[in-house]
């Protein structure tokens, strides 16, 4: 028998009803699911804290920075290294420099020197006594001078080309005005000896002496003034490469 008492629900209502009992025993049931799943581990429940990740902040912070300083240093070291090395190249550069001019300079010299044994201020016949004996050792000194540096001559200039060639950065023309240089540079030496030994006894003013192989002297002056210039060209675009590349 039915109950008269009992509520009486629409059509609609009774749906929404049993819309409302299903959503009910789905969260039941996913409740039911969450209870029985397993805690997180520590660790994930360590590193989820704020503590947690504050910490692995300052971990990888710290590797970081490590990391980076000794990227730092290593480019340091080779900046040293670089720097080192330029100033080493440098360095031989500069010996190389001082060794040309020593040698031509004194090659030169010497042949001038030569030169002017000739002249009337030379002639032992002027002196008497000590004064003669002084003219005839100081002649012998310049003589001597001037064999010892012919002989330097012949052995460096040699070398000197070598290390000018391992020196010449790839710049074309270097080694080849080097070698215009030493033929100029011997060229006059030859003329010096030649005019000394065709003025044995022979005595001119200091004007014909000082003008003597006048053509010659040019000549290696303008080789030389030549190739130091090609060297310093390729000695400073060497310099400006090695600047840029450090």
């Amino acid at each position: 028998m039915a109950d008269d008492d009992a509520p009486k629900w629409s059509v609609e209502e009774e749906r929404l009803l049993r819309h409302e009992t299903f959503v009910a025993e789905v969260l039941e049931k996913r409740r039911a699911r969450d209870s029985e799943r397993r805690p997180n581990p520590v660790w994930q429940r360590f590193l989820e804290s704020a503590g947690g990740a504050a910490l692995v902040t300052v971990i990888f912070g710290s590797i970081a920075a490590g990391l980076i300083n000794s990227l730092v240093q290593e480019k340091l070291r080779e900046r040293e290294l670089a720097l080192a090395s330029y100033e080493a190249e440098l360095k031989q550069q500069q010996d190389i420099a001082t060794r040309i001019v020593d040698l031509v300079g004194t090659s030169i010299g010497a042949a001038e020197d030569l030169i002017i044994l000739t002249s009337q201020e030379f002639d032992p016949s002027r002196f008497s006594g000590d004064e003669r004996k002084k003219m005839i050792d100081q002649r012998t000194i310049i003589r001597h001078t001037y064999n010892s540096t012919d002989t330097q001559w012949r052995v460096d200039q040699e070398k000197l080309a070598v290390l000018i060639g391992l020196h010449s950065y790839g710049q074309s023309g270097i080694t080849e005005a080097w070698g215009e240089a030493q033929q100029a540079v011997t060229a006059y030496k030859d003329c010096a000896e030649e005019w000394y030994n065709g003025h044995d006894q022979k005595f001119v003013t200091s004007e014909e002496a000082r003008s003597a192989c006048g053509k010659q002297k040019s000549a290696s002056r303008m080789q030389l003034q030549r190739f130091i210039e090609l060297m310093q060209n390729a000695w400073a675009k060497a310099s400006s490469v090695s600047r840029v590349s450090e």
